[in-house]
């Protein structure tokens, strides 16, 4: 889950002379030296430049402009993509194969994939997860890095919160919201590629579905009934101009695939298209006043 050796290299190629510059025009500590391997500069001290860069990002501009360390073009890129830097608190949720998953602590608990420089996140943190660190990520070669240097926080997590955590991130990978860019807004995606991401998102929540419906004690056929009238209201939101998926539909939706099935037809469909917003809403898919509008919806058709 770090980058590649020649990757990491290039990072301090690029961070060391920016945190040098920094320091120079604010004289944060006596001496920060950029010579030699990438432990020559202690954290502590690294982290007071960090910290002061990012109150002061003007300098960002000002050390791209001047070049003082005669950085290659493709670095400076980089550089100026620091602009989107997410500074926060993060819970380091846990550590899969190709990255880290970090969940912002702030109101919107964006989920992010962050990988790491020398050391793995595992071997950092993987006896104590989750954890709390603030850091700040980094854009770098259209991946997530942590600028590895991280403020650790004593505390333990309790189960409530692990619970939540494990929500939080269950729902991103349902989804599929993990956030793998920090670069500015991502580009719209074509009515096909939504479609394919909306038949990613369908098929998670068609098999949780059934799961859900087989431990309420619903009989075989009744489970197979309704998922079969999910799954056929999932196709008719991917086939429509804007394609979208189980879990981003409306009240106008549902109306709109009801009207368009023959008069017979929709009673059966409307009983598993309810069942299917009941899993929503007690899962928390679905926020419980937008699944009222929608039970209202059907009860007018």
């Amino acid at each position: 889950m770090c980058l590649p050796t020649p990757q990491i290299e290039q990072f301090y190629e690029i961070w060391r002379p920016l945190l040098n510059f920094v320091n120079e025009q604010l004289k944060v500590v006596p001496v920060l030296s950029d010579q030699g391997i990438r432990d020559e500069i202690g954290a502590a001290q690294a982290t007071e430049v960090r910290n002061a860069l990012w109150k002061n990002e003007a300098l960002l501009d000002e050390f791209i402009a001047k070049n003082p360390a005669q950085l290659p073009p493709e670095d400076l890129d980089i550089l100026n993509s620091w602009k989107y830097s997410k500074q926060g608190t993060f819970f380091v949720y846990k550590t899969l194969k190709k990255h880290a998953i970090f969940i912002a602590q702030d109101e919107g608990a964006e989920v992010f994939a962050v990988k790491g420089l020398y050391s793995p996140f595992e071997e950092m943190f993987g006896p104590y997860l989750p954890t709390i660190v603030k850091t700040v990520l980094l854009p770098f070669n259209n991946e997530i890095i942590a600028d590895g240097l991280y403020q650790s926080y004593d505390l333990i997590i309790g189960p409530g919160i692990q619970r939540e955590l494990k929500t939080i991130y269950d729902d991103a990978k349902e989804r599929g919201v993990i956030i793998t860019s920090l670069l500015g807004s991502p580009e719209r995606l074509s009515p096909e590629m939504q479609g394919v991401k909306a038949g990613a998102t369908n098929t998670k929540v068609l098999e949780a579905f059934q799961k859900h419906q087989y431990k309420s004690g619903s009989s075989p056929k009744t489970v197979e009934r309704d998922v079969m009238s999910v799954a056929a209201f999932a196709q008719y939101l991917i086939q429509q101009p804007e394609p979208t998926s189980l879990r981003d539909f409306g009240e106008v939706d549902l109306q709109n695939y009801l009207l368009s099935l023959p008069e017979k037809a929709r009673k059966p469909a409307s009983l598993g298209l309810k069942r299917l917003i009941s899993f929503l809403r007690d899962t928390g898919r679905l926020d419980w006043n937008d699944a009222e509008y929608m039970f209202k919806a059907l009860k007018q058709l």
